[in-house]
């Protein structure tokens, strides 16, 4: 499944429940956040009309922070599934080559 296709369609909402950051935020405690849901909505173009696609959300929570939403295209999800994604956009805890923050070992 190419980029375009998992971004577009509801391939990420297995990741519901696990954790997510920001592609340029380090892997410390204090920016991973718990997945909290999911949705596809459709986005504004730089044109200021509508996308014919609609794109991958997630719902993030934090005690501090509240209820907000991320896209998928510009986060890290962390995970800690014994299947190791070869996913760019999922950094498993399970791999030896993780260093960061594991919000599993809580």
């Amino acid at each position: 499944m190419e980029d375009k296709e998992k971004i577009t369609t509801d391939y990420y909402k297995k990741y519901v429940g696990q954790y997510a950051k920001r592609f340029y935020k380090s892997f410390e405690e204090k920016y991973i956040y718990k997945i909290a849901g999911f949705k596809l909505k459709k986005i504004r173009t730089v044109k200021g009309t509508w996308s014919t696609d609609k794109y991958a959300y997630f719902k993030m929570v934090s005690p501090i922070f509240g209820k907000w939403e991320w896209d998928v295209e510009d986060c890290v999800i962390i995970t800690d599934e014994t299947i190791i994604s070869d996913d760019n956009r999922v950094a498993n805890v399970a791999d030896p080559e993780y260093v960061g923050y594991n919000p599993f070992k809580i």
